[in-house]
């Protein structure tokens, strides 16, 4: 086994069964882990060379080394030389040009709609109002631009990395880098950016002719920066809606609901003579309520092309090329049906969740700071003690991370690990739906001004979101799941400490893979 097949033998579980990794940061982090572990694999076995000449047995530790043949063999059949055929199992679609343009549109959609309700309340002298507004425009862009670009910065000096090894190596030419920087940073279009590199490597990826070896291995590339986009461009923009689009939901709202208590139905007078200002209030929070549960999706759906960018090779002689070696592909209807399941799912999941956190802010004001932090902490130490390991050995970035995960937990339950996430999902909906309950209750029971038709509407969109999430979520887990069929009902709570496993420690890498096949 020579260098590179050590360094891509020892890789991540994801690289060794042809799949891409989770993001770049992660490959990073993988392969500098194989190359340290590959010098010490050279030093042994000049150790071990040294030992056998010195007829010097050497004791067998239970690991053959063996590792999988070289895919360039030549194999024959019945007198004619087969050639190897690579396929890629989840290939990129033309509808994917549609769900990236989609999330485009709400991006600005969510931004304009915001700013022009900045304006309003700038305009109307309510500047506790546009304070905050323009806050939760201006902050979130910064945090989640300026990542971005970081992520550019950790990827260029890859690449130059990578270059002064081979001095031969194809790079992105220096203005791409500087477009990127210029287009994520200054002008806060960092997902807009990444998804039209989504949709340029996606198109390059279908291109083009099989012809050679090095057009296979070119689009390839494009196939494996096309997954890297998506899932990068999808992370970028959900905590850009995190920070963004929940906060300013819950403010809004609760400027809503302040309204009606001291004013009325009808509303503050200032907002009687600027009619159009309701109309603006209204696409504002339904554009970021939409943005928010479409940045899920959006994600979601990354998550689930990584999980299955497997690169098949099959030895297949040219007389039996068929239909059975070509890219499988997702009907268009099966896509649809999924991605309406787990956005219905998110929607009635987030509403009723940012609903109650508005009434209740708006009778106890700054003390649903103080249950949120509470929340926030509980999630984050939970994080912390499941393991979790998106940054590899970086444990200060993990850290950093989970606490992210942490605040986006306020809203809705994100899954941080592999094997069984129902009992993960259990507890964190049993704390979920309690607070909801807790909060509720209390501002129904201290609540003095009572309007009947809102104290209705809350119960209802509160209990009516509830009990739509649960549905939505098992009927998407039964009928949409990549591994429905597979899916138990009923698992023994204590067999193999399923469910302490579960909520609290990381699962070794077979019983990772035992579970996977029936998590939820």
């Amino acid at each position: 086994m020579n260098s590179g097949d050590t360094v891509r033998h020892k890789l991540m579980p994801l690289v060794k069964s042809g799949k891409v990794p989770y993001t770049r940061r992660v490959y990073y982090a993988e392969k500098e882990k194989a190359e340290r572990l590959d010098t010490v694999d050279r030093e042994l076995e000049l150790i071990e060379k040294n030992l056998k000449k010195n007829d010097i047995d050497i004791p067998e530790n239970g690991d053959s080394g063996e590792s999988q043949p070289d895919c360039a063999v030549q194999i024959k059949g019945k007198g004619k030389k087969t050639k190897i055929f690579k396929t890629i199992k989840y290939p990129f679609q033309y509808y994917d040009i549609i769900f990236a343009v989609f999330s485009i549109i709400l991006f600005f959609y969510d931004v304009v709609s915001d700013v022009l309700l900045a304006v309003h309340y700038y305009a109307l002298d309510r500047w506790v109002a546009f304070g905050f507004t323009t806050g939760f425009i201006v902050l979130p862009a910064l945090i989640s631009n300026g990542q971005s670009a970081r992520w550019y910065l950790v990827d260029y000096e890859q690449e130059q990395k990578k270059l002064s090894k081979k001095p031969k190596t194809e790079v992105t030419p220096f203005r791409i880098w500087a477009l990127r920087i210029f287009f994520t940073f200054p002008l806060m279009l960092g997902p807009v950016v990444r998804h039209s590199e989504f949709i340029y490597h996606g198109i390059k990826s279908k291109s083009g002719s099989d012809a050679t070896e090095k057009e296979r291995k070119k689009k390839w590339h494009h196939y494996k920066q096309m997954l890297y986009e998506d899932t990068d461009a999808g992370l970028v923009r959900m905590f850009e809606c995190f920070l963004e689009a929940a906060p300013q939901l819950v403010l809004q709202l609760f400027i809503l609901f302040r309204e009606i208590i001291e004013n009325g139905v009808d509303g503050n007078n200032d907002l009687v003579e600027h009619g159009h200002m309701k109309i603006i209030r209204v696409v504002a929070l339904v554009g970021s309520w939409i943005g928010l549960s479409f940045s899920l999706t959006s994600y979601h759906k990354a998550l689930r092309a990584m999980q299955h960018s497997e690169l098949h090779e099959k030895y297949v002689s040219k007389e039996d090329q068929s239909e059975n070696h070509k890219p499988k592909k997702q009907s268009l209807l099966a896509t649809l049906m999924l991605t309406i399941g787990y956005f219905s799912w998110r929607m009635c999941e987030i509403g009723p969740r940012v609903l109650i956190l508005a009434l209740f802010a708006s009778k106890f004001t700054y003390f649903v700071l103080v249950a949120a932090a509470i929340h926030w902490i509980i999630m984050t130490l939970w994080l912390l003690c499941q393991k979790t390991s998106f940054y590899g050995e970086k444990r200060r970035d993990e850290v950093i991370f989970n606490i992210i995960l942490g605040y986006a937990m306020i809203f809705c339950f994100l899954n941080a690990r592999d094997g069984h996430t129902r009992y993960r999902a259990i507890v964190y909906y049993i704390l979920f739906y309690a607070e909801n309950i807790f909060m509720l209750g209390m501002w129904l029971h201290f609540g003095s001004e009572k309007e009947d038709w809102l104290y209705f509407t809350a119960i209802g969109a509160v209990a009516g979101g509830c009990v739509l999430h649960i549905v939505i979520q098992l009927i998407y887990y039964k009928t949409c799941h990549p591994k429905a069929s597979d899916i138990k009902i009923f698992l023994h709570p204590t067999e193999q400490y399923n469910c302490y496993q579960s909520i609290c420690h990381t699962l070794d890498q077979d019983d990772d893979q035992s579970s996977a096949a029936n998590a939820i």
